[in-house]
């Protein structure tokens, strides 16, 4: 519980009251207002924890839909890794081009006729951000999972859960679109790793600004970490590009987001509904991508 100002009479108001008491106002802290986003952004919610829960869920999805399309699986067989057909499908990221995406379904992946309605994502743009809630197999998603919870509590503590999400989120986006602008574009992609290279290069831009000790203990088992995944980048099938631009877009969010050096009490307004922004965001790409497999081939 806190206190906020009224945007008409300018009184002193407890900010989870529905009326200003001077002038009557309906919800007169808005957006100082917090009762919503106190409920959404509770610091006792592992919200890494629910992210991970969301990638596992639709990568069962993932594992439907490449059971039921087919294209070299019988129907009806279930994979422990999903079919490339059935990513696409799910969501994932495909070239920016229409030529370029049309010739990746009909020469890649063998979707001709009436079956080949999937576009580019220049007619699609929700597979931005659809594809980095989608894994190309078990071991991808069990690499970006124990990343995702190990960076990701780290962040919500000293940044704050509102932030974990603007930055796993716009990370995202700019890894995928990295892909798009310096990546194959006879190519497809999936993956949370774009956002969780933006953990880290939000993690680092943070305990280089802080400083002291805390920071260059912080810098140094960062270090550690991020050469081994920066090895793992360079591997054939991996993109090197969204992997970069998510870090780098970390790296310069640390300022962007004005992250104080020390964090105490609950964060900003305006933080919190900039990462409401970004939740939302994330499921409605993740909505659209379940009405689309809905009309595959239809």
């Amino acid at each position: 519980m806190g206190t906020a100002i009224c945007g008409r009479c300018g009184a002193w108001v407890n900010d989870r009251a529905w009326r200003c008491r001077s002038c009557g106002r309906f919800l007169p802290g808005a957006f100082g207002q917090r009762r919503l986003l106190d409920r959404a952004f509770n610091p006792a919610r592992a919200h890494a924890r629910v992210l991970l829960v969301a990638l596992v869920v639709l990568y069962f999805f993932e594992l439907f839909l490449s059971s039921v399309t087919g294209f070299g699986r019988p129907g009806g067989e279930m994979h422990i890794d999903p079919a490339p057909i059935g990513e696409v499908r799910a969501g994932a990221l495909l070239p920016w081009d229409e030529e370029h995406a049309r010739v990746l379904l009909a020469e890649g992946l063998g979707v001709r006729g009436q079956n080949a309605v999937g576009k580019s994502t220049s007619e699609e743009p929700w597979r931005l951000g659809s594809a980095m809630l989608l894994h190309g197999g078990v071991v991808h998603i069990l690499c970006n999972g124990l990343s995702l919870l190990s960076l990701g509590a780290f962040v919500e503590a000293v940044f704050g859960p509102a932030r974990f999400w603007t930055i796993f989120t716009l990370t995202g986006l700019a890894g995928n679109v990295g892909m798009l602008v310096f990546g194959d574009p006879y190519v497809f992609g999936l993956g949370a790793s774009g956002g969780i290279f933006g953990l880290f290069g939000a993690i680092l831009g943070w305990s280089m600004r802080r400083g002291g000790t805390f920071g260059l203990e912080v810098r140094r088992q960062l270090l550690r970490s991020l050469i081994l995944n920066v090895v793992i980048s360079l591997l054939p099938h991996v993109s090197f590009s969204a992997h970069a631009c998510g870090f780098v877009s970390g790296f310069l969010m640390t300022w962007a987001l004005q992250i104080p050096d020390v964090r105490s009490g609950r964060e900003s307004d305006r933080a919190r509904f900039v990462g409401l922004f970004c939740v939302a965001l994330l499921v409605v790409s993740a909505v659209l991508a379940f009405v689309s497999a809905a009309r595959w081939g239809r």
